[in-house]
């Protein structure tokens, strides 16, 4: 399929309209927005997008789900299943009271706590090729999806090239996640390209 040409390394980049309706409150907790309870699943789409704004639909179903937690160390952690561009994956993660990380590597995945910058650095193999600075947004994203319309909280982060000739400059990275619902969307743009992927909610449900 179309998709099996591009390059694997992918980023996130959102453009969608802005708000301020959905403001964090010091009593939410990020498994509102994260709803990795298990047997909660999602069922996404792929579209592929072109600067000028046109776009076109990969055949291409991705789904997650949370098959279980465990115990791990006297810590309570939930494990992720699904695939990602076809390609399957299982994921440890840890939902603290503000914040998703990913175990065992600690990466920061998603946090209601504004004021926690981090920053990782992206590489192809063994060599570094950009760094990306994540951080939640203050206002909150409108996100139009197969599954309906949400309102989002927008975390985001700036990709940086090492490359000094890098001709892209720039770029956003976004996930969008929805209060009871979870991720809803992810714009990811291929390193070495100009044109987007965008990961779009179809269906999300219990077993």
């Amino acid at each position: 399929m179309k998709f099996l040409y591009l390059v694997t390394i992918l980023f996130a980049v959102i453009t969608l309209s802005s708000c301020s309706k959905e403001e964090v409150s010091p009593q939410q907790l990020a498994s509102e927005f994260t709803n990795l309870e298990v047997g909660n699943y999602w069922v996404y789409e792929w579209y592929e997008i072109y600067p000028d704004g046109t776009e076109s639909k990969y055949n291409v179903r991705d789904s997650v789900y949370i098959s279980t937690d465990t115990l791990i160390d006297g810590r309570s952690f939930i494990v992720r299943r699904g695939t990602f561009l076809k390609n399957k994956r299982t994921e440890i993660l840890l939902d603290s009271a503000n914040s998703l990380y990913k175990f065992p590597s600690e990466v920061l995945l998603f946090t209601l706590d504004k004021t926690n910058e981090t920053t990782i650095t992206i590489k192809a193999g063994e060599n570094p090729i950009a760094t990306v600075k994540y951080i939640l947004k203050s206002n909150s994203i409108v996100a139009n999806v197969p599954a309906g319309e949400f309102e989002c909280l927008n975390y985001e982060g700036i990709v940086e090239s090492l490359d000094p000739d890098y001709q892209y400059g720039t770029r956003i990275n976004s996930d969008l996640y929805a209060k009871n619902f979870g991720l809803v969307m992810k714009r990811c743009h291929l390193y070495n390209s100009p044109n987007n992927l965008e990961m779009r909610l179809v269906k999300f449900g219990k077993n």
